[in-house]
């Protein structure tokens, strides 16, 4: 799997686009920062996929552990 950035926003929000090389598999990932009180902020992960298989939908739901515990891995490294 390959990210590229397609966006970035200082302060507010990054995107990536997540392709393979092999297949027609296409996904966004983006993650948001909010202002939350005065002194803290809101980290939002969001995972966009284009599914295209009714067996994608299935895939994508098992897929949702392992992508919150890898954003958790990224944020603690």
């Amino acid at each position: 799997v390959i990210l590229t950035v397609v966006e970035v926003v200082p302060e507010q929000h990054v995107v990536f686009r997540a392709e393979q090389s092999h297949s027609s598999w296409d996904a966004m990932l983006s993650f948001h920062v909010q202002p939350h009180w005065e002194d803290r902020v809101r980290l939002l992960a969001r995972a966009r996929v284009a599914l295209r298989h009714p067996g994608e939908v299935f895939a994508l739901e098992l897929a949702r552990p392992m992508i919150a515990l890898g954003t958790r891995g990224w944020l603690l490294g």
